[in-house]
């Protein structure tokens, strides 16, 4: 199977996070069927809401996380607990109370794992039950998202190009 690599990095994604581009790949090609059908112009297309969040999403896969994921913007400190801070997510460079969650691994092969990523159901609000601080945790607790590198990796594929 063809890897996809950026910056000396194999990228991977998650089923989760495949699922999701995959949906919002889907919206923004139904938009350009519609831009097509109804002669609507460019800059309608690429201002639309789906097209800009598909545009900032794809910029921070295939490249500012590969610059240096181990970048400080990706920490998330102890927001998830001691035990899951090797998780990092994505805030800057997408719509506002969005994140990218993935995992990295230095040592040959140097991986990058694209976990998940919130949506309109899950926005980034404190407090709230489905912050998406909060639902990642409980992705992670009830084991839908594997804690160890080696066991989500096995689970994960080559991201597409």
């Amino acid at each position: 199977m063809e890897t996809t690599e950026a910056n000396g990095w194999t990228l991977h994604t998650f089923y989760l996070m495949k699922e999701i581009l995959q949906d919002l790949q889907a919206k923004v090609e139904k938009l350009k069927q519609r831009v097509v059908a109804q002669n609507l112009s460019k800059q309608e297309f690429l201002s639309h809401p789906d097209v800009v969040l598909f545009r900032q999403v794809l910029e921070n896969i295939r490249h500012h996380v590969p610059s240096n994921p181990a970048h400080k913007d990706f920490a998330l400190g102890n927001t998830l607990g001691k035990e899951n801070r090797s998780f990092r997510r994505v805030k800057k460079h997408l719509k506002p109370r969005y994140r990218i969650f993935f995992r990295y691994q230095s040592s040959a092969p140097k991986s990058i794992i694209y976990i998940w990523m919130n949506d309109e159901n899950t926005i980034r609000k404190e407090g709230d039950k489905n912050d998406v601080y909060a639902t990642f945790l409980k992705m992670i607790k009830s084991g839908t998202v594997p804690r160890d590198f080696k066991e989500l990796l096995s689970q994960s594929k080559p991201a597409a190009r």
